[in-house]
C-alpha cells in the first residue's frame, strides 16, 4: 500500500467547515491502495465534534502538531497604535492574513 502525507489544519475533531472533505478524502483513501497519514494541528477547536471520529479508520496515523490556538488576526484595515513601530511590524497583518498560520513550522518539522 503507498503512503500520502495529508497535512491539513482543520481534522477531526474538530467541527469547522474545512474538516469534512480532508476527512472523508482520508477515510476512502485505503479504498483506492493509500494509507493517509495526516498532520494537523493541536487541539479541538471552538467546536468540537468527536462523532466526526468514529468515521474514520482506527488505525489511521494522526499526527497533532503545534499549539492549536490562533494568531489574533487583525480586522482588515486596522493598524496597531504602537508608537515607533518598524514598517515590517505594521505591514504584517496585511501579508499575513491566515489567523492559522502558528501550526505550520511544527508541522513540516515532523
Amino acid at each position: 500500500m503507498k503512503r500520502l502525507l495529508l497535512m491539513t489544519y482543520d481534522f477531526p475533531p474538530r467541527g469547522a467547515s474545512g474538516v469534512f472533505r480532508t476527512a472523508k478524502f482520508a477515510r476512502y483513501l485505503p479504498d483506492w491502495n493509500w494509507q493517509p497519514v495526516v498532520v494537523t494541528a493541536a487541539g479541538v477547536g471552538p467546536h468540537p465534534d468527536p462523532q466526526l471520529l468514529t468515521e474514520l479508520p482506527s488505525d489511521m496515523e494522526i499526527l497533532r502538531v503545534g499549539s492549536g490556538k490562533s494568531l489574533s488576526a487583525q480586522p482588515a484595515g486596522v493598524l496597531p497604535l504602537q508608537p515607533a513601530q518598524s514598517w515590517r511590524a505594521r505591514l504584517k497583518p496585511w501579508i499575513v492574513p491566515d489567523p492559522q498560520l502558528r501550526w505550520v513550522p511544527a508541522a513540516t518539522w515532523q
